[in-house]
């Protein structure tokens, strides 16, 4: 479009200065700067003859149909930028095939389950998973491209507000609502310990003072 009309603008400039009769060439150049000059709203000169003016009518029409579909579909895209919405799930991540993605490794828990799972969705994200040792690397290259960063909670907020955050808080990390295994730890004790009492006082404490939320 902006091709065309760069022609059609340059046209009546060529036909003014090259034409041998000075009236066609001006004839000439009403007729395309009107037709190209009505779409932008630009400002022509009317022409004279009955003929035209019929044809001025109904290009004016088709004008007003063009710069009014054009302006419907632009405001919209002004206010409302398109976003993308990343997976949200696994099975959403898996089944992408524009999005690769990669696990937080630490030799541990989390890669030995989705090693051993036999749930169809995780033994293809192992097939496909990448492995990132850095956690900072792994989350840049989520930010930086199509990559989903699968990393422990805990350790993602560490990172995320340590490193990828502005004083203000703010990151633009989007954090997926779904979670894979639940993996826990515990103190393994010989049944009725003496000591077992003052260890349960003493997380009855770190809960009281908000450090333990289990």
């Amino acid at each position: 479009m902006i091709l065309v009309i760069t022609v059609l603008y340059a046209l009546p400039k060529l036909l003014v200065k090259f034409a041998s009769n000075c009236k066609i060439a001006k004839f000439y150049s009403n007729q395309i700067w009107f037709v190209a000059g009505t779409i932008p709203e630009q400002d022509i000169h009317l022409l004279h003859n009955f003929v035209l003016r019929i044809f001025v009518t109904f290009w004016m029409l088709f004008a007003l149909v063009v710069t009014t579909a054009y302006r419907s579909k632009l405001v919209p895209s002004l206010a409302l930028p398109y976003v993308e919405k990343p997976p949200q799930t696994f099975d959403q991540l898996t089944a992408s095939s524009s999005y690769s993605w990669g696990l937080y490794y630490l030799a541990g828990a989390a890669y030995a389950a989705i090693r051993s799972s036999t749930n169809p969705t995780y033994i293809k994200m192992f097939k496909g998973m990448e492995l990132e040792h850095s956690a900072v690397k792994c989350l840049v290259r989520a930010i930086e491209t199509r990559f989903a960063c699968i990393i422990y909670e805990g350790s993602a907020v560490d990172v995320v507000h340590r490193s990828l955050s502005d004083h203000f808080g703010r990151h633009p990390i989007s954090v997926a609502p779904a979670t894979t295994f639940f993996i826990s730890s515990c103190w393994v004790m010989e049944k009725r310990a003496v000591f077992r009492s003052n260890f349960e006082s003493l997380m009855h404490l770190t809960m009281d003072m908000g450090l333990n939320n289990h």
